[in-house]
């Protein structure tokens, strides 16, 4: 179980993970509840593969926001046969029952990322956030000259996303994946697993879309796919 999605609502916490079978990992997105993160009760999955092609294989890495107008929104990754990589929407207004899009809304841009339909093709795991009234979404991309990479899109309505282009180019070609990005008494950080490296890595940087450092992650956990979460003071 891993690249969860965890939230707080009137007092029961939501958990969507990933569930597979042998030989495939991802088939589905799992729900659990619990009242205290410790006894969970496991209910219906909320959403499977396709029927589109491009999430047909696979469908990996939820992430839950709430719209203004009370729309769960949840962003997840749709893999196509050919292992493509998109970013997908399913709604819901009371997180139990879901509906999809029937199109994915994003990928990192060719003109800078390897990304190609048909082929193998990073572009998972959205992480999506509000800074200065408009939304972000990290992935994980790859670039043309074969290194690690988030991508990184801007979007105003939750929906319709424009690659701007890579958020940070890692210094190898180590892909790093489940990034989580946060701000703090002025300061960003990044929350990620790095190809080749055991662990949760980390790294800051005193703005959002400069002087990000490689150099200077540390692994801080020895767990893959983190979430970090604040549900009280």
């Amino acid at each position: 179980v891993k690249d969860h999605a965890l939230l707080r609502v009137d007092g029961v916490y939501h958990l969507f993970y990933l569930r597979g079978v042998v030989g495939q990992p991802a088939i589905d997105i799992g729900h659990a509840t619990s009242e205290d993160l410790i006894h969970w009760e496991r209910h219906a999955p909320v959403l499977y593969t396709g029927p589109g092609d491009w999430d047909g294989y696979a469908i990996w890495a939820p992430q839950i926001l709430r719209h203004p107008n009370g729309t769960y929104v949840m962003y997840y990754t749709g893999i196509s046969r050919y292992g493509t990589q998109q970013t997908g929407i399913a709604l819901s207004q009371d997180l139990w029952n879901w509906s999809k899009l029937p199109w994915p809304v994003y990928h990192p841009d060719p003109s800078w990322a390897l990304w190609q339909e048909g082929t193998w093709a990073h572009g998972r795991d959205p992480f999506v956030f509000e800074y200065e009234g408009r939304y972000y979404q990290l992935l994980t991309a790859k670039t043309t000259g074969n290194q690690g990479a988030f991508a990184c899109g801007v979007s105003d309505d939750y929906f319709t996303w424009e690659d701007i282009g890579p958020l940070y180019v890692h210094r190898n070609w180590h892909v790093m994946e489940s990034v989580q990005c946060f701000e703090r008494n002025n300061k960003w950080y990044l929350f990620f697993t790095e190809e080749a490296v055991n662990g949760t890595s980390w790294m800051s940087s005193d703005s959002l879309f400069t002087g990000w450092d490689g150099l200077t992650a540390t692994v801080v956990d020895f767990g893959h796919a983190p979430e970090v979460n604040v549900f009280d003071d």
